[in-house]
């Protein structure tokens, strides 16, 4: 179902397939053409370029196993909208516009406010305006482009290319934002339409450097800028940086609207506008010069949905066509250079951050590994961002100075992916190897056969392995049911649980590289019984006690998620969920309970262990 609405300064479309199922693409209509949306492995788009464009071959093994089918439900398209609706009522732009991608489809967007303050025209999925410096991204790409091709190598040094650069900078240092350059909003936005030979005696006169290159990170938009002349100095012209992103990195994606020189974009172009207290005011519009590598973009939602597809498709469909090969566009989006660690007390949410290559980088305690950048300029504010594992992606665009709308972006993400992130599954942890393994544990010899590496039976005698099995069974009886999917953690290490008679057996392998089959180097099985009812009732008493004050600030009501360990009859062991957090609760016979945070890097897999019920 295609609907679309424009009422009261609002415009949204939404393509939905009722009753569509996980893995079943859903058909909507966009401009008379079917395009495949919401769910499940992209339909390929053909942009014209297959015949031209070969892309490199690139090793995958292991990536296929992160694709996974998501199916996004009206209520989390309605809280996303909801997000950016309450971001736009603080008055920082005439006009919004906001989507969720897929795979590099538009799945949902919707218009707020106008792009003419005093007229009522919303900004729609098509509507093109700058997008700042999420460029960055463009100008790094180009670079990896001319590096794959040989052009010229990431540690080669900037001088070589640029006269009077800063010395021992090399082109790394500047795509990773650790040249020791100083940082420069918002003076470098001013300096959009500067010429070669503006910046050329800019670099003459001499700059202020903050520091040794290499060291640091601080985020510096000249750096992109001696990036662009990097670039035009290996094309042999001024300004032909420009000319080769449009023609060798956003033309064979589609990006048809996609412009640096806003004269070119014609009706769609939306006029940037600041207020500096009385009211609306339009920016006036200024050319291409050697800082558009920098921030001189101009683009849609949806050409910038392509953009973020291609990302996505480097880990999900590394198979997918694109002018950038798959190896090179994961390498952009890995932490090049730390910023920081972060962490919210109100969610206990620890976020460590990162540049790669013209992106920021994040990996997120919750949901993992998430990309993103925002642009800001005078007359428009913008961001994107998108999580690798499901290929979901937000994107927004404002026309307000510095309007763009990052924070609700980053929860209309996490929102997003919360609903679809599944258990990560590498490739050589196959279903065969768990049940494999699972039917060892009660054979009359488990380690017969060459389902385990040599050193296994080297590390610890198989008399020993075999007598704790035999313990370990005792404690928890036969098993009763099939294994859990398993958690894995890196390519090859797996966790997975198996129910028995009284309790539960923890499985914990890593498996060997091996050539010809995964074979198991290492092997751990924890028997978990079942808690005693008076230590349980402990527990539940505990979490009503003045020792529980801080979970119950994350939860109005903590609850036992399951157990963890049991010492015999004297102590057990809880896995506590509070709200989002986890929390570790020790009940002894003898002593107060004790309850502790857990670790945030431990909560996957606490909630693949236990976060069932207890």
């Amino acid at each position: 179902m295609w609907c679309g609405v424009a009422e009261h300064g609002v415009v949204s479309q939404l393509v939905e397939e009722p009753g569509s199922t996980r893995g079943r693409p859903a058909v909507g209509r966009d401009g008379g053409r079917e395009v495949s949306v919401g769910v499940g492995r992209r339909q390929r788009r053909d942009h014209g370029f297959a015949q031209k464009f070969t892309p490199p071959t690139v090793a995958t093994a292991g990536l296929a196993a992160h694709s996974v089918s998501v199916t996004v439900e009206l209520p989390a398209l309605a809280a996303v909208d909801a997000l950016f609706a309450r971001d736009f009522e603080r008055g920082r732009s005439p006009g919004l516009v906001h989507a969720v991608v897929h795979d590099g489809e538009v799945l949902h967007w919707r218009g707020l406010g106008t792009t003419v303050p005093g007229e009522d025209t919303p900004p729609t999925d098509t509507s093109v305006q700058r997008i700042a410096s999420m460029s960055k991204s463009f100008t790094a790409a180009a670079v990896l482009v001319l590096r794959d091709r040989g052009a010229l190598l990431l540690d080669d040094l900037v001088s070589a290319y640029v006269a009077d650069a800063p010395d021992a900078v090399t082109i790394r240092h500047l795509l990773t934002m650790s040249g020791g350059l100083l940082t420069d909003d918002p003076w470098g936005d001013r300096l959009e339409p500067q010429t070669p030979a503006a910046l050329a005696a800019l670099l003459a006169g001499g700059i202020t450097v903050g520091g040794p290159p290499g060291v640091g990170f601080e985020y510096s938009n000249l750096g992109y800028a001696l990036l662009g002349r990097v670039l035009d100095s290996v094309l042999g012209e001024d300004g032909a940086f420009r000319a080769f992103v449009l023609d060798e990195v956003t033309g064979p994606l589609g990006m048809s609207a996609t412009a640096y020189d806003a004269r070119t974009v014609g009706d769609a172009l939306v006029t940037g506008h600041h207020d500096h207290g009385d009211g609306w005011v339009a920016e006036p519009p200024v050319v291409p010069g050697t800082f558009s590598a920098m921030g001189g973009l101009h683009s849609s939602v949806r050409d910038l949905a392509r953009w973020v597809g291609g990302f996505t498709d480097a880990f999900r469909h590394p198979e997918a066509p694109h002018p950038l090969g798959a190896a090179s566009r994961r390498e952009m989006q890995q932490q090049q250079r730390f910023v920081s660690v972060s962490a919210s007390l109100d969610e206990a949410r620890t976020t460590a951050a990162g540049y790669g290559f013209g992106l920021f980088v994040e990996h997120h305690s919750d949901h993992g590994h998430v990309v993103h950048h925002s642009g800001g300029y005078p007359g428009y504010g913008s961001h994107m961002r998108w999580h690798p594992e499901t290929g979901l992606g937000v994107i927004a665009l404002a026309n307000g100075t510095y309007a763009g709308p990052a924070v609700a972006a980053r929860d209309a993400l996490r929102l997003l992916v919360a609903a679809e992130r599944t258990v990560g599954v590498s490739e050589v942890v196959t279903p065969e190897l768990v049940a494999a393994v699972t039917g060892t544990i009660t054979a009359d010899d488990p380690y017969a056969g060459d389902l385990y590496t040599s050193n296994v039976a080297q590390d610890v005698p198989l008399a020993v392995r075999r007598r704790k099995l035999g313990e370990a069974l005792g404690r928890v009886g036969e098993p009763t049911g099939p294994a859990t999917a398993p958690h894995t953690q890196g390519l090859g290490t797996a966790h997975w649980s198996v129910p028995a008679e009284r309790g539960r057996l923890d499985v914990t392998v890593k498996v060997a590289p091996t050539a010809t089959q995964p074979a198991v180097q290492s092997l751990e099985v924890v028997a978990v019984p079942e808690a005693p009812a008076d230590l349980v009732q402990a527990a539940t008493a505990a979490l009503d006690s003045p020792a529980a004050a801080l979970a119950r600030a994350h939860s109005s009501e903590p609850s036992l998620a399951g157990t963890v360990e049991v010492d015999g009859e004297r102590s057990a062991t809880f896995a506590v969920r509070a709200g989002t957090t986890w929390w570790k609760l020790v009940v002894a016979r003898d002593a107060e309970p004790q309850l502790t945070a857990y670790p945030t890097a431990e909560w996957p897999l606490l909630e693949h262990r236990v976060g069932g019920s207890s």
